[in-house]
């Protein structure tokens, strides 16, 4: 790996450790309006800031969905992946039994 590809790397690493911790501090009920301005500054200063805390909040909630349904059977393979667009989603939702969300 050279220089730029590890500068790459290491920005990226740092982008996620940042998208969990607004993660967890925009779950947290006790959030301030100041830590929601700020989580937008986060958002703001770069489109795949964003995108990483998105990502993140997607998989939380899934593991939310898994934790209230302790007994239940475990869902079709494929269920709880990410659908690139509505279409898939679509199609994820139906072969999982529920409705697809609206975006």
């Amino acid at each position: 790996m050279n220089v730029d590809q590890n500068a790459t790397e290491e920005a990226r690493l740092k982008r996620l450790q940042e998208a969990s911790e607004w993660l967890v501090r925009m779950e947290d009920p006790g959030r301030t309006e100041e830590d929601v301005n700020e989580w937008l500054r986060w958002c703001y200063a770069n489109p795949e800031n964003l995108s990483a805390f998105e990502t993140y909040q997607h998989d939380w909630h899934d593991l939310d969905v898994l934790k209230s349904n302790p007994r239940r059977e475990a869902p079709p393979p494929g269920c709880l992946e990410r659908p690139a667009n509505w279409k898939s989603e679509r199609l994820s939702a139906l072969r999982c039994g529920s409705e697809p969300r609206r975006p």
